[in-house]
């Protein structure tokens, strides 16, 4: 017999109006088990066992709810029935951190990381392996948060997750070293060496970082273990040479900067050859035949350095020249000499023995491992002058010397300072690990010794960690994007802007063969020579010449004066994404939603911050992502421009100054209304102190 149903929901009504709540319950659930997918009913049944204090099955229903919401992709209309469920089990850290990822699913960031701040605080004392995924999505929505890193650090090692900590507290380390956060840096690394005490990478890193401090003896503790390890490497007689130095002993360092000079020789290091000589010298080395070698050292550093083609001598002159050999050379600076030689190559036969094309082929063909081939061309080279011919033979000499070696032969030159310092040198009396830190270098107590039994301690892992998902890189789509702007911004005549975007698009994925090609043909573009009046090209690489950054440059006609470069606009403020538009039409929380990975999202994530005041958090979001970015991003200037406006703002007026001066020097003709602004609000503010 078919159910009434909407007798049975009147009836139900009437009965909850007479404050018979059981038997309306009764009547709800015949209306649910004759269609268990109506949400509508579902809701009312779990709300009225909540009523009637049967919490179990009101939980159990409500969970039935989010289910089928998120799975028909309705996160947001799932946040209210999960916030029922948090009022039946407030102490449920898991509930919590679901209902953050439903925030997170319908774009609202600061809710969602709420609610995984409050799951990993609940667990983390008791549970920390089940708050670690939490905290890692916590520190996806708030990059650039450094506690909330160590804080992933320290529960990897509650967990007992030893390799997992260690790799963090490493990530944390190199991380403060590209900020210059030096003793941060040390700190962390030797929180990795508690975990770790043999990892000679780290030990390197963590007396690097102590040598960086002046800190020579904290830098022998580590190197100590270092040496330990077996016979040292170039690298680290470099470290302990520094070492010595800095606590007083160069006596102990002269030493070893020539084992590293021999070393660094028999790998055919030249500039690393060249500098330890030199540091030798500096420390005392008084042995004529040390001192000989580090000039001779130094002359060959300087000879491996040349390369032909970006002399004076060797730059293009003729428009198709220049096309051709910048061509070559963005492919070639990009990590393509393969089709840096294929573009040479097809040279026109008028072309392919002009000068600079002919050098241009030397140095591809160098970097390529053809020396030999290297070497026949420029045997065939004509130098136009005597200064040339000087840079012709040096090149020649290093391009022989390098064919001798990988042929097997002995290069004389290199050779010759083998005997410089016998086998003995790193004897007991420099490397014994009982001498190495002598003359009371760590006599004090708290010495190595100390704290080794803790070092010693967690050496092995417990359970192995669970993956988490991390965030992925910038898709196909966001670059797809980048290339078309940068088309966009060619066709309207933005040289500069069109450079930035295609750079940014080659920095991400080098192996865009359209994006080469069309930098090369925009960078080799240049104003007819017969056309003294049109103005110079604007520059390229953010230079007064467009191929200054690639040694080349288009002559002007002799008897032209120079003129200055023409004014820009400056470009947009913001970019054309939803981000942006969100955060036009004041929505803070879309905006961050949808804001991406890089400068530019960083700068609208600033941005919102800033809308709802918090003025501090936005400039440090946005000194974070500045300090990461490259200068031919994009969205670089904007940002400068940004944070020096934050800057002033929250009191840091020399830091805005600097921020100013910086962007002028390096794009004069940047929204000059924004920068004069800030420099007025600048002054304004100095007034009030």
């Amino acid at each position: 017999m078919a159910v009434d149903r909407d007798r049975l929901e009147q009836e139900a009504m009437r009965l909850l109006q007479r404050g018979q709540t059981d038997r309306a319950l009764e009547r709800y659930l015949a209306l649910l088990k004759g269609n268990p997918r109506d949400r509508r009913i579902r809701q009312r049944v779990a709300e009225l066992y909540a009523k009637v204090g049967r919490l179990v099955e009101a939980e159990r229903h409500f969970r039935e709810i989010v289910r089928q919401l998120r799975a028909a992709g309705q996160s947001k209309a799932a946040i209210g029935v999960y916030k029922q469920l948090v009022r039946l089990r407030p102490d449920d850290p898991e509930l919590i951190a679901e209902m953050g990822d439903c925030w997170a699913d319908s774009g609202f960031p600061s809710e969602a990381a709420g609610c995984w701040e409050q799951a990993v605080d609940m667990l983390a004392g008791v549970h920390p392996a089940d708050a670690v995924p939490h905290l890692r999505k916590l520190i996806r929505a708030r990059p650039g948060d450094t506690p909330l890193r160590v804080r992933l650090a320290e529960l990897l090692e509650a967990a007992r997750w030893t390799e997992a900590a260690f790799q963090e507290w490493s990530g944390l380390a190199a991380e403060a070293r590209r900020l210059g956060r030096t003793e941060d840096e040390l700190r962390f690394l030797e929180q990795a060496l508690r975990l770790r005490a043999d990892h000679p990478e780290a030990l390197r890193a963590a007396a690097d970082a102590a040598l960086r401090l002046g800190d020579g003896r904290r830098a022998l503790e580590h190197l100590q273990r270092a040496a330990a390890g077996g016979t040292p490497g170039a690298d680290l007689l470099e470290l302990l040479a520094r070492a010595f130095e800095a606590v007083g002993q160069p006596e102990r360092a002269r030493g070893l900067w020539v084992e590293c000079a021999r070393l660094h020789g028999e790998a055919g290091e030249v500039e690393a050859r060249a500098r330890a000589l030199q540091a030798a010298v500096d420390a005392g080395e008084t042995d004529p035949a040390v001192v000989r070698e580090a000039a001779e050292a130094a002359r060959r550093a300087e000879a491996e350095r040349l390369r032909l083609d970006e002399q004076d001598w060797a730059r293009p002159r003729e428009p198709e020249v220049v096309r051709l050999v910048v061509r070559a050379r963005v492919l070639r600076r990009y990590g393509f000499p393969e089709r840096a030689r294929a573009v040479l190559d097809a040279a026109p036969p008028e072309l392919a023995e002009r000068l600079p094309v002919r050098v241009a082929r030397v140095e591809v063909l160098a970097e390529l491992g053809e020396t030999a081939a290297a070497l026949r061309e420029l045997e065939g080279v004509l130098a136009p002058s005597s200064g040339a011919a000087r840079d012709v033979a040096t090149r020649l000499e290093v391009l022989r010397a390098a064919l001798a070696r990988s042929g097997g032969e002995e290069a004389a030159a290199e050779g010759e300072d083998d005997g410089l310092l016998d086998d003995e040198l790193l004897d007991d009396e420099l490397l014994d690990d009982d001498e190495l830190l002598d003359d009371g270098v760590l006599a004090e107590d708290g010495g190595p010794a100390a704290g080794e039994a803790a070092a010693g301690e967690g050496g092995s892992g417990g359970e192995d960690e669970p993956t988490d998902d991390e965030p992925t890189a910038a898709g196909d789509g966001d670059l797809d994007e980048l290339e078309a702007r940068g088309d966009a911004l060619a066709a309207a005549g933005d040289r500069e802007g069109a450079i930035e975007a295609w750079q940014a698009v080659l920095a991400r994925d080098p192996g865009r063969d359209r994006v080469l090609v069309k930098l090369g043909d925009l960078l080799a573009s240049a104003p007819s020579l017969d056309a003294p009046a049109a103005p110079p090209p604007e520059p390229g690489f953010g230079g007064e010449d467009p191929f200054a950054d690639f040694g080349l440059e288009v002559a002007p006609e002799p008897a032209a004066p120079a003129r200055p470069a023409p004014g820009r606009p400056a470009p947009s403020a913001g970019g054309d994404g939803d981000a942006w538009a969100w955060l036009a039409v004041g929505r803070p929380d879309e905006a961050e939603a949808a804001a991406g990975d890089d400068l530019d999202g960083a700068l609208v994530r600033a941005l919102a911050r800033k809308l709802r005041g918090d003025l501090p958090g936005a400039a440090r979001l946005l000194r974070l992502a500045v300090a990461d970015a490259a200068e031919d991003d994009p969205a670089y200037r904007a940002a400068i421009l940004e944070l020096a406006g934050l800057s002033a703002a929250t009191g840091k007026l020399a830091a805005a100054r600097r921020l100013l001066d910086e962007l002028e020097d390096l794009d004069p003709g940047f929204d000059p209304v924004g920068v004069r602004r800030v420099r007025r609000g600048l002054a304004l503010l100095a007034g009030e102190r």
